[in-house]
């Protein structure tokens, strides 16, 4: 019982912060029905990696992918989200799964930040060492999605599925057009005001800039909130 007991904890802290894999552990049926509720999707990927990984040995990048995804991941359990999957060099964490909570978007936003600023750093190592620096672009957004287990009896994975899932993916991508590391959509700016979490609300001031932008696959402009001169992207990533 006790090895099933730390099996099952390994295999929550994959996913969720430390916070949570104890209230998670302790039930049968840790993450509950498929079910419908308002979270806050973030989506951090790295900018020029096809390229990198195209002039780069296997081993190099593998190197590259496991940082990232190191320092990302303790980023996002410190800011008490959780790991929905990893896309290549792309990750999608969620805030507020698997129970929503006021600070959600407050949370998300202080958490992009903080990935920004932790790639900052890592790209000064990385410079100081000869080695090309790196651009990292992150989307935010705040929705309705649906939340389960999906697979067959012999795989089974969490998803968090829906439009607002999709609009945080287009949001990250949309970084590169607009030049920035940081774009939030207008649902997560809402939502942190009315959170009126200090350390976020004063980040969402520094992201003055609003504009109504056209994103790939969707009928109806998006209203996003960025800041080219505290979030610039650089403009050749990895």
């Amino acid at each position: 019982q006790r090895q099933t007991a730390e099996r099952s904890r390994r295999n929550l802290a994959r996913y969720f912060s430390p916070t949570l894999v104890e209230f998670l552990s302790q039930r049968d049926e840790p993450l509950g029905p498929v079910r419908r509720q308002d979270v806050v999707i973030l989506f951090a990927d790295l900018v020029g990696f096809t390229q990198f990984a195209e002039q780069c040995e296997p081993e190099v990048v593998i190197e590259l992918l496991r940082h990232f995804h190191a320092l990302t991941s303790s980023i996002i359990f410190a800011h008490g989200g959780t790991i929905e999957k990893y896309i290549g060099d792309a990750v999608c964490a969620a805030f507020g799964v698997p129970e929503p909570r006021e600070d959600d978007a407050a949370r998300a936003l202080t958490c992009a930040v903080a990935i920004i600023e932790a790639l900052e750093r890592w790209n000064q190592d990385r410079i100081a060492s000869g080695q090309a620096g790196i651009a990292v672009g992150v989307g935010l957004n705040r929705g309705p999605a649906v939340l389960g287990d999906i697979g067959s009896e012999h795989s089974m994975a969490f998803a968090v599925i829906g439009d607002s899932v999709n609009l945080a993916s287009r949001l990250q991508t949309a970084t590169r057009d607009l030049g920035t590391s940081l774009l939030i959509s207008d649902s997560v700016a809402t939502a942190v005001r009315e959170a009126s979490e200090i350390e976020a609300v004063q980040l969402l001031e520094e992201l003055s800039q609003s504009s109504e932008i056209d994103l790939k696959g969707r009928s109806k402009a998006a209203r996003v909130w960025f800041n080219l001169e505290r979030f610039p992207l650089p403009s050749r990533g990895a």
